[in-house]
């Protein structure tokens, strides 16, 4: 999380201060560059709400990252955004092109404590819904800058004439946009294949209230309208979910979309130049010319695609590296190609954004894995008893002891020897494999052992309930005999793991029963 927090100042010093154009002055005009107040200009409610939305990661990562009592965290990420807020209010006095405010640095302190309140809201409710776990924080937030990317301002209006200048291009102005309904039909696609991620029990028929809730709330926002490709959109994608949204496929589908899309949107309307522009070497130069409202809007757009982007990759079983290097790619393919149409500025801004996004990913899973990893419960013995001929042929006939968790199990390679590795276990398979390279996970999770589906292409089954690979889900472990099923139903790969408590774990219980 320090890392995270440091990435998220980085970030904010950078838009703070482009382009870095410092001059120097004498202290009496540094003094009259700095307003003391916002009000005493035209400020967009906007830009003020986007002062606040960039210091949000802020406050919520450093409560986080920092060490110490819940007061001194709280105290001390206060302090920080006081110093970072109007510190970087000072430096762009000396930055010609930018309008330093005092103003401005309270609404970021204003940001960092409503990131410290989204701390304590976030916390209550994983505490009152233990299905929402904190491994899969990613797809929530994603799903949560598609929100935002269609709700900002986030300003509700009760004005009725406001409301009703929001649903007219529905009914008085239906003016079709193709781009738009198909990124809004890739967009609630994916948000609802991330929903089944968080809450793999959710109907299907209930993500209709999603887009719904959606339309309700942009009518109330100001400066918000529904247009008539929006609606389309989101019906369209709940038709298209309810037949094929269980499907193995939909990943695969949701992929090609997805990259279909950022093909379209980053090309249309695909109009040549006569002479090839120059490319843009600068991070964004061009992201951070607009306003600060439009530049957090588009944020919000990027990072849900190209996050999902990313994130469908790593589901369908790549690992995270070469998910992004894959992102990266393809995201600098199109802005080389911006360079030959019109309407495009061709910059390396989106591939930079994209390895900005698999960082953030990665310290998310890092985060979430560390605990399994550094600290493995040492109160259970696990005995891994082969069920099967194939199973029982490459391990011993009593079964495999194993205390040292996680214990992986997957696909030998052709270069390895089946049996117990440092980590785990590698069997042997054959075409048409039954195993993936990496199958499934036996850890321990809040004191508890639970068996994890690695992302496995055909899936585990335990004790009779289906893990779904590509939502990660997890079923815990009993104490004594537990049915493992690797691959189809009819697969030769079948084990019994027995659970026990360990002598060290039993003679504990036994004196603390004595006492």
């Amino acid at each position: 999380m320090k890392k995270l927090l440091l990435l998220i100042i980085l970030l904010i010093s950078y838009g703070s201060l482009y382009p870095f154009d410092f001059q120097p002055m004498t202290l009496a005009d540094a003094l009259h560059r700095i307003y003391p107040v916002e009000y005493d200009r035209a400020s967009h409610i906007g830009d003020i709400l986007a002062n606040i939305i960039i210091f949000l990661p802020f406050g919520f990562t450093g409560y986080f990252a920092l060490s110490g009592s819940p007061v001194m965290r709280v105290a001390l990420v206060v302090l920080l955004s006081i110093v970072a807020g109007f510190g970087l209010q000072v430096l762009q006095v000396y930055l010609p092109s930018r309008d330093p405010s005092l103003f401005d640095g309270l609404l970021n302190v204003f940001g960092a404590c409503a990131g410290i309140l989204t701390v304590a809201f976030s916390s209550a409710l994983m505490d009152r819904i233990p299905a929402i776990k904190v491994s899969i924080s990613i797809p929530l937030l994603l799903i949560v800058s598609w929100f935002a990317y269609k709700l900002m301002p986030f300003v509700p209006s009760l004005d009725w004439q406001a409301i009703m200048d929001s649903v007219k291009p529905v009914f008085l102005q239906p003016v079709f946009d193709w781009l738009q309904f198909a990124q809004t039909l890739v967009g609630w696609l994916l948000v609802f294949y991330l929903a089944g991620q968080i809450i793999p029990a959710l109907k299907k028929s209930h993500l209709l209230l999603l887009p719904l809730a959606c339309f309700f709330l942009q009518v109330l926002i100001v400066n918000n309208v529904v247009t008539l490709a929006n609606v389309a959109g989101g019906l369209t994608a709940f038709a298209i979910w309810l037949p094929l949204g269980k499907s193995r496929q939909m990943p695969q589908i949701l992929l090609f979309s997805v990259s279909l899309l950022l093909l379209l949107k980053g090309l249309a309307p695909f109009t040549p130049t006569a002479l090839s522009t120059d490319f843009h070497w600068l991070p964004f130069s061009g992201f951070l010319s607009n306003s600060m409202f439009y530049n957090t809007l588009s944020f919000f757009e990027k990072f849900f695609f190209y996050g999902g982007f990313i994130w469908l990759l790593y589901s369908l079983g790549l690992n995270l590296t070469k998910a992004a290097m894959i992102a990266v790619l393809f995201l600098l393919g199109i802005e080389f190609a911006q360079r030959y149409v019109t309407q495009h500025t061709a910059e390396i801004t989106d591939p930079v954004l994209a390895i900005l996004i698999a960082f953030t990913f990665h310290l998310l899973l890092k985060k979430t894995t560390e605990p399994a990893e550094k600290a493995p419960d040492k109160s259970y013995t696990f005995t891994l008893i082969p069920l099967t001929s194939i199973t029982a042929s490459q391990l011993p006939r009593q079964g495999l002891q194993f205390t040292r968790l996680p214990f992986k199990v997957g696909r030998a390679t052709s270069n390895e020897a089946p049996g117990r590795h440092a980590h785990g276990l590698r069997l042997h398979d054959y075409m048409p494999y039954q195993l993936s390279r990496d199958h499934f996970v036996i850890l321990i999770h809040r004191g508890k052992p639970v068996l994890r589906d690695s992302r496995s292409t055909l899936g585990t089954t335990v004790n009779g309930i289906a893990c779904a690979g590509q939502q990660n889900r997890e079923v815990a472990l009993k104490l004594g005999d537990n049915e493992i099923v690797a691959g189809k139903s009819r697969t030769d790969y079948r084990f019994n793991v027995h659970i026990s408590l360990s002598e060290t774990a039993t003679e504990a219980g036994l004196a603390q029963a004595d006492a």
